[in-house]
């Protein structure tokens, strides 16, 4: 699930449109990483948002949530009222634009061969995202409280939280503000 939904009043533009290399803005480096990490990509977006992709945004399934006011677990609970079989889901934010694709390969094999997970990316020790949630967890997902975000499910399941290291600090970049454009920046990262 892309969530990209929100409003970005921080960051001065829309999070999805933040141009995050030569060619690609956030919403489309993480559907064509979606897609090559063969992924079902569920993209979950504002009304405003959706006037603005371009047609070829067309192998994903696109949702449009009217009420994002609500946060973003109200867009994850709409894509998952959508979803009639699958071994869990994971979650990515529009504003964590940076994973690699190989996190996300290496996420999905993961939950392939531990289906009855959460796992959560860390690296150098910090969690990031973004996080899968495996089919137990679904429901519970359904039925978290919107004010308090998946988290609720996470700390609900503390027990079934792996944590995954990776090497790939794109993990931890939250771009919600054009100081932390600034700061990946400065990593290295093309923004």
């Amino acid at each position: 699930m892309i969530l990209a939904a929100g409003r970005s009043s921080r960051l001065g533009c829309h999070k999805a449109f933040l141009q995050v290399s030569p060619t690609e803005q956030a919403w489309e480096r993480i559907l064509n990483q979606h897609l090559d990490s063969g992924l079902a990509p569920h993209f979950v977006v504002s009304q405003e948002l959706a006037t603005y992709l371009s047609p070829d945004i067309s192998e994903a399934i696109v949702l449009i949530n009217r009420q994002p006011e609500k946060g973003p677990l109200s867009s994850l609970q709409l894509a998952l009222k959508q979803i009639k079989s699958a071994s869990g889901v994971l979650m990515h934010p529009v504003d964590h634009p940076l994973v690699a694709a190989s996190t996300l390969l290496r996420l999905k094999s993961i939950h392939l061969h531990s289906p009855d997970r959460i796992l959560i990316p860390t690296s150098n020790g910090k969690k990031g995202h973004p996080v899968v949630f495996g089919r137990p967890f679904l429901s519970d997902l359904l039925a978290a409280p919107l004010e308090e975000g998946a988290s609720f499910v996470v700390r609900r399941h503390a027990a079934a939280i792996r944590l995954i290291e990776v090497e790939d600090e794109g993990i931890l970049a939250n771009l919600n503000s054009p100081e932390d454009v600034c700061h990946w920046r400065s990593r290295g990262y093309w923004l």
